[in-house]
């Protein structure tokens, strides 16, 4: 971006040693607005992929999640199963999960935040952005991923819930790719720190390191997982064991004997909630949906063996019409 606002190779070699805050707003000069280098910047971090770690970080049941990044990539890890409301641009929905761009998003680029002002007058225009990470600090215990602590921001809304709270409890956990003594010192009693690397890999490599991120990604999925959610999801009756097999049959057996004035019950709706749960899958509120595919297997066996059949009485139909005509001739002619 500096090379696009004209800047030489000796001003960009002295920029690199210049704070970011203030690298952003000596590029902003230089492409001439704000504007310019928001649109810019929103424009380079467009992106269709989304890492093995972000993938990860959607599975696991989590509601709410706050970020200073500006990507649409979690956002997009969710897709197809299911959708992230984006605040503060887009209505929370009962039981939606929400992300809360702190720091603006690629796709309203006006609201990126880059330069040293932008941070100075962050809290003027934000002020009820940080007070949702405050009620998350204190009313949450937050797992912080890919996040170096440093941010201002961050800084002050900490600040905040410090003086806020009483006593001495850990507010989240923060995971990191090698252990940092310093800083763990630095938050020692309100983060716990989970490095994937320790202080005896002199060089760790960084490529290992996030690996083993991802690894340890997969287990707290593994550990958090539901082991009944998969009961009523068809895709998994072979699975089933024995006591699974005759509990899904009753369940179903259950869930058919409703009459339609049952199905306006609330605590019909409880059940179903409970069905959901269990893996039931449920399309356009339709009370036999879960069994779809069992029912379409059954109904297309009893089609082919109701063809089959129809086709062997009408055979045989004909085979009796045949024989009387030919009877029929038979005695006419005299044969008989």
């Amino acid at each position: 971006l500096a090379a696009e606002g004209g800047m030489s190779p000796g001003e960009i070699d002295a920029l690199r040693h210049m704070n970011f805050l203030d690298q952003a707003r000596i590029v902003e000069g230089r492409l001439g607005s704000s504007e310019a280098l928001q649109k810019s910047v929103a424009a380079a971090l467009r992106s269709d992929y989304f890492s093995l770690a972000q993938g990860l970080v959607a599975n696991l049941p989590v509601k709410e999640a706050v970020t200073t990044n500006y990507d649409s990539l979690y956002e997009q890890s969710h897709l197809p199963f299911s959708r992230v409301c984006v605040l503060p641009y887009q209505a929370v929905g009962k039981e939606q999960k929400w992300l809360l761009k702190l720091h603006g998003c690629v796709e309203q680029p006006q609201d990126i935040v880059l330069t040293r002002q932008d941070y100075m007058r962050y809290s003027e225009r934000r002020a009820a952005l940080a007070g949702i990470v405050q009620t998350l600090l204190i009313t949450k215990h937050m797992l912080f991923l890919g996040f170096s602590l440093q941010d201002d921001n961050f800084h002050k809304i900490m600040d905040s819930v410090r003086l806020a709270r009483h006593g001495s409890n850990v507010l989240g956990t923060a995971l990191n790719l090698n252990r940092q003594a310093l800083q763990e010192e630095l938050w020692r009693d309100e983060l716990v720190s989970v490095p994937m690397g320790g202080e005896w890999e002199a060089m760790p490599d960084i490529g290992l390191l996030a690996r083993r991120l991802d690894i340890f990604l997969d287990l707290a999925n593994a550990f958090c997982v539901q082991h009944t959610e998969h009961l009523l999801n068809p895709r998994f009756e072979a699975l089933l064991s024995t006591a699974d097999r005759a509990f899904v049959k009753e369940f179903r057996d259950m869930f058919l004997g409703f009459s339609e004035e049952a199905s306006q019950s609330e605590g019909y709706d409880k059940l179903r909630d409970l069905a959901i749960r269990l893996g039931h899958e449920w399309h356009k509120g339709d009370l036999y949906a879960h069994y779809e595919y069992h029912d379409q297997k059954r109904a297309k066996k009893a089609m082919l063996y109701s063809e089959k059949m129809w086709r062997v009485e009408k055979y045989s139909k004909d085979e009796k019409k045949k024989q009387r005509k030919s009877k029929k001739k038979k005695h006419a002619s005299g044969d008989e």
